[in-house]
């Protein structure tokens, strides 16, 4: 999550908003306006979540279930470790793992207004054994 409202943070959602969104007392989710790289492996067709069904790497807005591009991406989870470095350059988004390059687009409409930063993963009564290991970040004028 990137360009997020941490100030809008409140108990993260469970399961398949993977923590990008909220939940509310009244058991609604409260979406947080912001941007996400999203690495997905539960394959769910409710509500046209995963258009892919498949495993995928996708760039969230907002919503998680509004992706703005979605990339099938079957290594995802295959036991080995992956060196992903993910870029956002006026505009410009783009994620390489393992040096080659999955997912390139441009944001038109770009939101610089937040400045939260964080992870999240979710995944309801199914298991998941993926780990972030060595994070490192980097900003430029």
């Amino acid at each position: 999550m990137f360009y997020k409202d941490k100030s809008a943070y409140g108990t993260p959602d469970s399961g398949s908003y993977k923590a990008f969104q909220t939940r509310n007392p009244d058991g609604s989710d409260y979406p947080v306006r912001g941007y996400g790289l999203q690495f997905d492996t539960y394959q769910v067709s409710f509500g046209g979540c995963d258009r892919l069904l498949e495993n995928y790497v996708g760039i969230i807005q907002t919503v998680i279930c509004r992706s703005l591009v979605e990339v099938p991406f079957g290594n995802i989870d295959d036991a080995t470790w992956h060196s992903v470095e993910f870029t956002f350059d006026r505009g410009q988004l783009a994620c390489t793992i393992d040096g080659e390059t999955v997912l390139s687009f441009f944001l038109s409409h770009r939101d610089y207004s937040f400045t939260g930063i964080g992870f999240g993963a979710g995944t309801g009564g199914a298991t998941s054994n993926q780990i972030i290991d060595d994070f490192q970040i980097w900003v430029a004028d």
